[in-house]
């Protein structure tokens, strides 16, 4: 058993598809980046804040799980859109292009912490604006970064990948199950 510090819907579904037990809660920290911050530079120090704010709301008897996921074309960080506007400049940037998709991870238990990170390649096939605006229709790319959700309908603008497919999701779960099993679990009764 861990605690989940997320709200991501996907987080959760990727640990239960791995039978990792968990309980769940959400941080609220200040995600905006910094002036002149590399996208790796950023993810590290908005997971590690996150990990901050959990372990300071939570009395740990277990481990608990932080994770942020960004998605990066020629070293610019392509946040969840705001606005149509936002959205269509994000898919015209991703059209037709290679761009990599970033989800740093860190646990702790009070004691130890561990953070890593995994990055895949994404290529996006080319997009046309009627596509775009029907994507933006379904309500799907609101709440992702990068504007898009591999695992539901943006699949279809995918030609390819060089990775995790589950980090492209939101958890390199096989990585996080890894670091888990450094951590060191209280028994139950």
């Amino acid at each position: 058993m861990i605690y989940l510090a997320s709200q991501s819907p996907r987080r959760a579904e990727l640990l239960r598809r791995e039978s990792i037990e968990f309980s769940k809660f959400a941080v609220d920290i200040d995600e905006s980046s910094l002036a002149n911050e590399k996208p790796l530079m950023y993810l590290e120090r908005v997971v590690k804040a996150k990990l901050k704010a959990a372990l300071s709301i939570r009395s740990l008897d277990i481990p608990v799980l932080v994770a942020d996921t960004i998605v990066v074309i020629d070293e610019e960080i392509l946040q969840k859109p705001i606005n149509f506007k936002v959205f269509c400049e994000y898919m015209h940037k991703l059209s037709g292009c290679w761009h990599q998709v970033i989800t740093g991870f860190a646990v702790g238990d009070g004691e130890s912490v561990c953070y890593e990170y995994r990055i895949t390649d994404v290529l996006f096939a080319s997009l046309t604006n009627e596509e775009i605006k029907d994507y933006w229709q379904t309500n799907e790319p609101c709440d992702k970064a990068g504007g898009y959700a591999i695992q539901g309908i943006g699949q279809r603008f995918v030609k390819e990948i060089k990775g995790d497919f589950d980090n492209v999701v939101g958890l390199p779960v096989k990585e996080v199950k890894k670091v888990l099993a450094k951590f060191t679990f209280p028994h139950s009764n």
